[in-house]
């Protein structure tokens, strides 16, 4: 088992001792840091050689790149809402039970089951 095990007072207030080793039960790579008093703090283990840090790109870019890396125009922007419109008002002519089953109607029709039930625990 490898280990190595470095102590210094010059490091940081938070940690006074920190150990890099391979794991016995996994064989993986653990590093173990040790808090100013000596209390252990849970260990840290090596997922990836060479580490790869998750994400790679901008989370919030600052222009208007779309996923391919293309520019997206104001007409195209109209245009997919436009499409989205659409497609929203051809669901809801269809009629049956996707009309009258909304999110409004499943909210009070389980307010009243609770209210329902919550009466029937009380009268039995």
């Amino acid at each position: 088992m490898k280990t190595a095990t470095i102590t210094r007072w010059d490091m940081p207030q938070f940690y006074s001792e920190l150990q890099v080793l391979v794991d016995p039960y996994n064989q993986r790579w653990r590093l173990n840091l040790f808090e100013w008093d000596g209390t252990p703090v849970n260990p840290m283990w090596l997922a990836m050689n060479p580490p790869q840090m998750l994400p790679t790109q901008t989370l919030n870019p600052t222009g208007n790149v779309t996923a391919t890396g293309a520019v997206q125009t104001a007409t195209a922007k109209i245009k997919r809402a436009l499409n989205l419109a659409k497609n929203v008002r051809q669901s809801s002519k269809q009629g049956g039970l996707r009309s009258w089953l909304s999110v409004d109607i499943l909210f009070w029709l389980g307010i009243v089951m609770t209210a329902m039930g919550g009466v029937l625990v009380i009268t039995c």
